[in-house]
């Protein structure tokens, strides 16, 4: 039995958009049709994409909020009321999408490129390649759930910058701190271009959520840096406490510049190569990461498929 369901335009780099994830849809039976009229279940990564499909469509349809984002859903349960239509949620913070730490960890287009030629001295300017646009947004720090990273990062970030110990490049940045723009063009080898030229990358989640582990710690030690990082405690199933440096256990802008002011070479190619062995490690397991994410949502499209038409339609959330 097959599902025809219809994904909203404007929804990019899900497992709806890979073509790996797509097959493993497909052998669910989901078939992705180009038109809301011919589909059973509409879908989209963000509530006011759904608003948009429920509106035009109402309860003829059924709808699935699916997003790897988060702060596009920041609710921890499974249904939601939007626009009045019970919406099936598959979610960071519903615990529905990542399962490991690997959901990312292929997003470097060649693990081995990058070098573990040991140092034999450091640049000890840290860099942070990031947008400032939502750090220290009160919108977005009040849906973060009170696991924001955003003004953290943004802190550590200008107090570096005042203090001639960290380089920034991004968009919004107030003016004078930022070096240039990391995203025009081809933007991931554009900040590869900038991580080669340093030692150690600030490079924050944006959220505390299990196993969110995004591209940003998988970039920095692909292009040979030592990652200063924050995020979920889920990473320490996979490094080691004497690899990165994590900033929630240093805790404040002049402890970690003291740290990386005293680290030995020596301790950074420690360091450094533990973080490139579980890259090295990690890197196959992404893919498959993100077919297990397709496999999930597939079984649970199917059964919204099935769901009575009118407990959908009139069942409170």
């Amino acid at each position: 039995m097959s599902v025809s369901v219809y994904v909203h335009p404007k929804t990019r780099h899900t497992i709806f958009q890979k073509d790996h994830t797509r097959a493993v849809l497909f052998q669910y039976g989901v078939r992705l049709v180009e038109s809301p009229e011919e589909a059973t279940v509409l879908v989209g990564n963000r509530e006011r994409f759904l608003h948009e499909l429920i509106d035009a469509f109402g309860a003829s349809k059924r709808y699935l909020l699916w997003t790897h984002e988060p702060f596009y859903w920041t609710l921890t349960g499974k249904w939601a009321n939007i626009g009045g239509q019970r919406v099936r949620t598959i979610s960071l913070h519903s615990g529905e999408v990542f399962f490991n730490n690997y959901f990312y960890s292929s997003i470097c287009s060649n693990p081995y490129s990058c070098t573990a030629t040991p140092r034999r001295r450091l640049n000890r300017t840290a860099v942070i390649v990031s947008g400032a646009k939502s750090m220290g947004d009160p919108a977005v720090v009040a849906r973060a759930n009170k696991v924001d990273l955003l003004q953290i990062r943004y802190e550590l970030a200008i107090a570096g910058h005042r203090a001639g110990l960290c380089d920034v490049y991004g968009k919004d940045w107030p003016p004078g701190v930022s070096r240039g723009e990391s995203r025009l063009g081809a933007w991931s080898l554009a900040k590869y271009e900038i991580l080669e030229q340093y030692d150690f990358n600030i490079c924050f989640e944006n959220s505390l959520v299990p196993y969110y582990c995004s591209e940003k710690i998988w970039q920095a030690i692909h292009c040979g840096c030592l990652p200063i990082y924050y995020g979920q405690a889920s990473i320490y199933q996979d490094f080691s406490e004497d690899s990165f440096l994590d900033y929630a256990h240093i805790g404040s802008p002049e402890a970690l510049f003291d740290i990386v002011h005293r680290m030995t070479v020596s301790e950074f190619n420690e360091r450094y190569g533990r973080c490139l062995e579980i890259f090295e490690r990690a890197f196959p397991l992404g893919r498959p990461a993100q077919e297990h994410a397709a496999h999930y949502a597939a079984m649970q499209i199917v059964a919204l498929n099935l769901a009575a038409p009118e407990r959908h339609a009139s069942e409170s959330v």
